[in-house]
């Protein structure tokens, strides 16, 4: 009596104390979505994630009818044996266009490619396993356990058995001397498989991120904060300090104060750049001609930038007189994409638009430094350096010029020449020739040579970027 009762904390309350401390408790309702927008923003790299399975699986497979073919007990089925090692082959070298393709296409067709080539893998595999299987148990040679199927594993089982003591190793002969269930194909078979079906399940899941992100707007959830350092990562370039992603909660709040809510791959540009060059991002703009989505960032009211994500293009944003007239062409219905590149601290834009590729080039970005430290974006100041702005047309010649030379050349703006271009050396800055548009017809003359062409061109970053300075 008069003792109190004091009983021991329930099973997992400790555990619960923590996932609530990291915040997955609260985000639980907005997991889906984001693992659906990492997935989408990632689409490349998921796909080439989703290939290595494909050459583990291989691998497995190859290896296991390596060393039943060895056996001579497995003589009677040793052309069904080949036939499982060939397709171990065809897995490892499907693995290497599954990885190029991932990193050279856009994501659309990769993602389709790669789900269609597991799938028939997948297929081919169980069209193998299975006959093959109801052979061996006919013949008693089909093994129960991993072990049984592979000396080597039966042999870091024995290992880990001495050293179960040590955290890890315990579970190594558990796994090797599982027991398969009857009527199964192999449990190195099945490992196999499950391989397949992890990598043509991600292909499939990237797949519907990517559609679910084209066709409907991102709702404007939260991210989780423990996949938060993964979208940071994500975004291109790096990601910012708890201490940037405050300030520019704080400088937008009057619009959208958490970036990765714009959605459609557009808030990480954003996040990357900060509230303080970019401006606050504000509620994508669909082009529904293009399927484009374009995004403004604001300054005291005004473009201060503009970032665009289409579909089979990496998504970019651009600053100045390149972000109001790609911002122009959107509201337009003519704009399909954005490049950007940066040769040599420069800058070259291109704004793709249904009439042609329009460029921005400038071989430096400031004629005058501005604040050193701005704490809003109308401190920056400075004198930015006016872009060159070249025609479609004015496009193809300047590439086709390059062509010849063999070496890049700077387009500038003439002050005394409207729609006047000088293209200047990249290693001295020395004129080397004049361009001028009139009308539709554009053309450039170099010392005696002139040499023009009518109607529009559609020119693409990777046209330009052998001949950029490094």
């Amino acid at each position: 009596m008069g003792r109190a009762d004091h009983r021991p904390p329930s099973r997992g309350s400790k555990s619960i104390q923590i996932l609530r401390g990291v915040g997955i408790r609260p985000s639980l309702v907005s997991l889906p979505v984001s693992l659906l927008l990492f997935a989408a923003t990632n689409a490349n790299a998921t796909a080439a994630l989703a290939s290595i399975p494909v050459l583990c699986a291989g691998l497995v497979e190859w290896l296991r009818g390596r060393h039943r073919l060895a056996l001579e007990e497995y003589q009677p089925l040793w052309q069904e044996i080949r036939g499982e090692t060939g397709l171990g082959r065809l897995q490892m070298l499907i693995f290497l266009p599954l990885l190029g393709t991932a990193v050279i296409f856009p994501p659309a067709p990769v993602i389709l490619g790669g789900f269609v080539v597991t799938l028939l893998l997948m297929l081919k595999s169980a069209a193998f396993s299975g006959p093959l299987s109801k052979k061996e148990e006919k013949k008693h040679l089909l093994k129960q356990s991993a072990a049984e199927e592979c000396g080597l594993i039966a042999q870091w089982a024995g290992i880990a058995e001495r050293v179960r003591g040590v955290p890890g190793f315990g579970w190594i002969p558990k796994a090797a001397y599982r027991r398969a269930r009857r009527e199964h194909i192999g449990v190195l078979r099945t490992v196999s498989m499950t391989m397949l079906y992890c990598a043509c399940a991600s292909y499939l899941f990237t797949g519907l991120a990517l559609g679910v992100n084209d066709l409907t707007p991102t709702p404007s959830l939260s991210v989780p904060r423990f996949l938060e350092g993964l979208f940071e990562n994500a975004a291109p370039g790096g990601g910012g300090d708890d201490d940037e992603e405050r300030s520019y909660a704080e400088l937008c709040k009057n619009e959208i104060p958490n970036p990765l809510d714009i959605g459609h791959q557009l808030g990480p540009l954003f996040r990357h750049d900060g509230a303080i060059k970019a401006g606050c991002g504000t509620e994508p703009f669909h082009v529904a001609e293009s399927g484009t989505w374009a995004s403004p960032g604001v300054c005291a009211g005004e473009l201060r930038s503009l970032a665009v994500s289409a579909p089979g293009y990496d998504p970019a944003i651009v600053y100045g007189t390149p972000a109001r007239f790609a911002w122009a062409a959107a509201q337009a219905g003519t704009l399909v994409a954005l490049e950007v590149a940066d040769p040599n601290e420069g800058d070259v834009y291109l704004v793709v638009t249904l009439e042609g590729t329009y460029a921005f080039t400038r071989p430096t970005r400031t004629l005058e430094e501005g604040e050193s430290d701005p704490e809003t974006c109308s401190d920056v100041g400075g004198k930015a350096r006016p872009f060159a702005r070249l025609e479609p047309v004015m496009v193809s010649l300047w590439l086709e010029m390059m062509e010849r030379r063999a070496e890049w050349s700077w387009p500038e703006p003439q002050t005394d020449t409207p729609f006047g271009l000088t293209f200047t050396d990249r290693f001295d800055a020395t004129d080397i020739a004049e361009g001028r548009c009139e009308s539709e017809e554009c053309w450039i003359q170099e010392g005696e040579s002139i040499w023009s062409s009518p109607g529009s061109g559609f020119i693409a970053m990777h046209e330009l970027t052998p001949y950029m300075p490094s």
